[in-house]
């Protein structure tokens, strides 16, 4: 009797700390079991788009503007987001881990439709040659990044990292018409192309509060590469397709922050706000007011773009 009663109360105190998270073999959790040699993370980055810089995109017949590019932030969009680290790779420099990461969030858009006596969208430094009382203006943006870096375990809390970025930024920029049955579009449409390229480094940081919770941070500086490629089109009074190609290449550089709550253990929860910023990047709103379809005039505009957000992930080790 008295070693099920002892059985009983082992099982009662283990059972919290499992559910919890907590380390069973032996201290706090000190952010990976001695014996894993792999990490995953698995989540979503709920990100929203910088609000764009002010510039009239729709006038009427008194040149009066009825629609302006700030209103064209969007609301929280859903990616996902997965790392993967090699654990023990060397016990070097304090000890040494690989890290590959990927995330990716599409269409973080906003769409409006625009309706007045006479409504004259502004593509690319045109309007059209025959205005409607109704028009659409839509940007839209998709994010994609891959990285793979080493990190050193120089103690449990602060971990150094060193690595290559890749990050790829797509833009379009459109003012249209609806074709027949609202299936085909009539109209101007744009894509701007920033495929950026280099080296990061960073840390990573957990400050413990106790057996179960701590707080963790996430800080990444990317020095890169910038090819921006782009190109504008719509028809022309003859319905000719009128194309304007653009180009040009940048030094960018990319930040990544986050902090946040992690529930620690084998099997971990995390929650927090995540921020990813880039400078000198070619934004395709931006280039309606720089560039000319028409004409040659106009160059390649930069400026900077920042998305932040909810990072919700699931850590396991095995």
């Amino acid at each position: 009797m008295r070693s099920l009663i002892a059985l009983s109360s082992l099982l009662l105190t283990s059972i919290p700390a499992l559910v919890l998270g907590q380390e069973i073999w032996g201290n706090q959790y000190p952010r990976s079991c001695p014996d894993s040699c792999l990490r995953t993370e698995i989540g979503v980055l709920g990100l929203f788009r910088e609000q764009p810089d002010a510039q009239a995109l729709a006038i009427d017949e008194n040149q009066q503007e009825l629609f302006n590019a700030t209103e064209l932030q969007g609301s929280m969009q859903f990616g996902l987001r997965v790392m993967l680290d090699l654990l023990h790779v060397s016990n070097h420099y304090g000890g040494v881990e690989a890290q590959v990461g990927y995330f990716g969030i599409n269409s973080l858009d906003a769409e409006t439709t625009i309706t007045a006596s006479q409504v004259d969208t502004i593509f690319f430094n045109s309007i059209p040659a025959d205005p409607s009382p109704v028009g659409n203006i839509s940007y839209s943006s998709n994010i994609y990044s891959a990285e793979a870096n080493l990190r050193f375990r120089s103690d449990y809390q602060l971990r150094p990292l060193v690595g290559f970025r890749f990050f790829k930024l797509e833009d379009s920029f459109d003012t249209f018409l609806h074709g027949t049955g609202n299936i085909s579009r009539i109209g101007g449409f744009s894509k701007t192309n920033n495929t950026m390229y280099g080296g990061q480094l960073g840390f990573e940081l957990d400050q413990p509060l106790n057996s179960y919770w701590q707080i963790y941070s996430l800080w990444k500086l990317g020095l890169m590469g910038n090819d921006i490629q782009g190109a504008a089109e719509a028809l022309d009074v003859s319905s000719n397709a009128v194309v304007r190609n653009y180009s040009d290449s940048a030094f960018s550089t990319l930040f990544e922050g986050g902090v946040g709550l992690e529930v620690c253990g084998p099997f971990s929860l995390r929650c927090g706000y995540h921020v990813l910023s880039a400078s000198d990047v070619a934004l395709g709103i931006d280039q309606n007011a720089a560039i000319s379809l028409l004409t040659p005039d106009g160059t390649v505009a930069f400026n900077s773009q920042t998305w932040h957000g909810l990072n919700l992930t699931c850590l396991f080790e095995f």
